[in-house]
């Protein structure tokens, strides 16, 4: 969960995920609706199935409990370096440096480097300065101060090197450069803009959801039926758009146009629709038992349509 998302954010979301699945037996055993519904608003859903995964094939070994060394940590699905460090060093106190972005910063700085942190081919490189320094007694303990550092003191802007424990041994102070030139990086991916056209169609009390594709962005997950808004209206009768919600994604900032419609639907499965799975009529109480893109809880709560708490309804 720590992937991507900050600590005050998961803390909520870490209980009671626990809460209802307390080993890896119950998180195997899940049924995929239930897991993404948990996870609902932490986004990167990937890592979701990806642990669900993992949970699978150690219960299929007949283990209880994670691996412990780094080796093998990263022969689970969704594990990477740094997951496999962190959960080593953390929790096993085995002596392997863990490399996220504030790490990579306080490295940068530290070594004086102008090596792009976001070539792979120079990752080698910072592992190998990290895991030098590692503190072989509390491995754990040294690769959450060297986090803390970067997130406290050593900052992307307006760094506090007065204030840093370990300032007599920066480079970058030493020589009198500016900390805020490092870390270098080799360019940025471009973010790519795309609008949709939302229908939000209510019928007898009740909303209608489609449920998205097994594979890609936001997989399987329940939103109101929409298009790219270039593509032409699968309705008959023209389409307004009163109001609209945006949402950034890592690499694609979307526009949810939403057209508030009231007519019946000839069929239930409109042809210009097909990429959904399948389509729900659902009570604003039943909302809460299916997991929702995140603009769909926004459109929602501009209409001013709760959707109720995790554990309000049964799983």
């Amino acid at each position: 969960m720590l992937q991507q998302t900050q600590v005050e954010t998961v803390i909520p979301y870490f209980n009671r995920f626990i809460q209802h699945f307390p080993n890896l037996k119950s998180l195997a055993e899940a049924e995929e609706p239930a897991l993404l519904k948990l996870w609902e608003g932490l986004g990167y859903y990937s890592r979701a199935r990806n642990l669900q995964r993992a949970a699978k094939l150690l219960v299929s070994r007949g283990q209880t409990t994670l691996p412990s060394s780094y080796e093998a940590l990263l022969q689970l699905p969704g594990i990477g370096p740094y997951t496999a460090a962190a959960i080593a060093s953390i929790a096993f106190q085995q002596v392997k440096a863990c490399l996220d972005g504030n790490v990579l910063r306080v490295l940068s700085r530290v070594m004086a480097s102008d090596l792009p942190i976001d070539v792979p081919a120079n990752r080698n490189t910072f592992q190998d300065w990290a895991d030098q320094m590692v503190d072989p007694d509390r491995p754990g303990d040294f690769n959450q101060a060297m986090m803390e550092l970067g997130a406290t003191l050593c900052k992307p802007k307006s760094p506090k090197c007065t204030h840093c424990p370990i300032q007599p041994y920066c480079r970058t102070v030493q020589n009198h450069e500016d900390p805020q030139t490092r870390p270098q990086k080799a360019g940025r991916v471009s973010v790519k803009t795309i609008a949709f056209q939302t229908v939000l169609i209510q019928q007898n009390g009740r909303f209608w959801l489609g449920q998205r594709p097994t594979k890609g962005l936001l997989a399987n997950l329940w939103e109101f039926p929409g298009w790219p808004i270039e593509q032409n209206s699968i309705f008959d009768t023209p389409i307004t758009s009163s109001e609209f919600v945006a949402h950034r994604f890592t690499h694609l900032d979307a526009t949810y146009h939403i057209a508030f419609l009231d007519q019946p639907l000839a069929t239930p499965w409109p042809e210009g629709l097909t990429h959904y799975q399948e389509f729900k009529w659902v009570t604003p109480r039943e909302l809460s038992l299916f997991p929702l893109t995140k603009a769909t809880h926004k459109i929602l709560k501009l209409l001013a349509q709760p959707v109720l708490p995790i554990g309000t309804e049964r799983l």
